[in-house]
């Protein structure tokens, strides 16, 4: 007996009348007659009486009525336990940071999950730069990818998430800096990140738009170096606002603001929507989301 035809008997015992259940079910109304008729054979009794005025529930249809309802009701009941059960199933996520949101963004996602407010993710963190990371999203190495890139492809989607100003850092030695003249810092010693990446691109553009160049000492692959080396004195920097607050936590370098006007770099959210997100995975980005407006109101009211 298919729960189909229960459904389809409640309908008219509830309608009053086989043509109005027919409109409400969207199905045509010789199908609706042909289930009931199978309905009635496998149950072997008649359950409705028909009359020029609609139908009505015969002794045997009333008690199959009542029976039905329970029944599916039961069957409802199953299907949600079994859907929660699934959704409660911690399910891996991989989620891959570029290096600059490790400790403004993935640092809190990790303690979110371990300290178990978020039992349904599995998580599974990778830091890499951005480049390599596009790369195995494209590959499916990972589910979700957090940095300045928009990640592209037939199966991947891509969010903006926030705006993270650059700021300047500079040694603490040399007292205070004005970071908004531009043509002041030309002439300072500068070591940045190598072309690739996004903040070097950010830090040409500003002295493009000034018409000047400016001193470059050193060109370093990692951001890390690039703050050990301003924190020795040898020269200054430009850095996201979260990566130099934490830089400057040590008290060796100081955290100005970088040109007249602020700088800044645009950090997307990117995932995999091919296979569809689990629920852990819908999980995950919603945290994400979360987190990230809240880091962009913070730095935008600093």
């Amino acid at each position: 007996m298919e729960t189909r035809r229960l459904r389809y008997f409640i309908q008219i015992a509830d309608s009053g009348s086989i043509s109005r259940a027919a409109a409400r079910a969207g199905v045509a109304q010789p199908a609706l007659s042909q289930q009931l008729a199978v309905l009635e054979r496998e149950v072997g009794a008649r359950l409705i009486e028909r009359s020029p005025t609609g139908a009505r529930l015969t002794s045997a249809g009333a008690l199959v009525y009542e029976r039905a309802k329970t029944i599916l009701s039961h069957l409802d009941q199953l299907a949600e336990a079994a859907r929660r059960a699934e959704a409660a199933q911690a399910q891996p996520v991989r989620v891959g940071f570029a290096p600059s949101m490790m400790n403004s963004l993935g640092v809190g996602l990790i303690e979110q999950v371990c300290e178990g407010a978020e039992p349904t993710i599995k998580l599974q963190v990778l830091e890499e730069a951005p480049p390599q990371l596009d790369g195995m999203l494209a590959s499916g190495q990972v589910d979700i990818v957090v940095g300045p890139r928009r990640s592209a492809g037939e199966d991947i989607a891509s969010e903006p998430l926030f705006l993270e100003p650059l700021v300047l850092i500079y040694p603490r030695a040399w007292g205070e800096l004005d970071g908004r003249d531009l043509n002041l810092l030309a002439g300072l010693p500068w070591v940045a990140t190598r072309r690739a990446h996004s903040v070097r691109a950010l830090i040409e553009s500003a002295f493009a738009q000034v018409g000047s160049g400016y001193r470059l000492i050193a060109e370093i692959d990692s951001p890390h170096t690039v703050v050990r080396v301003v924190q020795r004195g040898i020269g200054v920097t430009a850095l996201p606002r979260a990566a130099a607050e934490q830089a400057a936590a040590d008290g060796l370098v100081a955290v100005t603001a970088f040109g007249p006007e602020p700088i800044l770099r645009p950090i997307f959210l990117n995932w995999r929507n091919q296979p569809e997100p689990t629920p852990a995975g819908r999980r995950a980005l919603e945290l994400l989301r979360s987190a990230g407006a809240e880091l962009g109101r913070r730095m935008a009211s600093a």
